[in-house]
């Protein structure tokens, strides 16, 4: 998509993220693509709405699961698995710039919202 633009990547620190995210003693995976800066559009990914991001289970024998992607403003993992999402205000019926949360937890593999 940058290139398109005639522009080049810049990746900044926290395009990779790995927290435990199931607390299964395994890091799992976050890539913010608001930290790969284009040069021909700084806000490629990320807006009012926070940045596209995608959210990632290491599974035990390797490799990883997508569980989660869209845009939001930050992921905080929570005790014992599971993550709380900072979300824009659209998301929770509020105006933009009042702040939401959706909180997520896991039944197995399989990523379950909790409120």
């Amino acid at each position: 998509e940058c290139a398109d633009l005639g522009g080049t990547i810049d990746m900044q620190e926290g395009y990779v993220r790995r927290p435990d995210l199931n607390s299964d003693g395994i890091a799992d995976m976050v890539l913010d693509f608001g930290a790969a800066q284009c040069s021909a559009a700084v806000s490629l990914h990320c807006g009012s709405a926070g940045c596209f991001q995608t959210v990632w289970l290491a599974r035990a024998e390797g490799g990883f699961d997508q569980v989660y992607r869209g845009n939001f403003h930050g992921l905080e993992p929570r005790p014992g698995g599971g993550f709380d999402l900072a979300l824009h205000g659209s998301f929770c019926g509020k105006l933009g710039y009042e702040t939401c949360s959706w909180s997520f937890g896991f039944d197995g593999r399989r990523l379950v919202r909790l409120d």
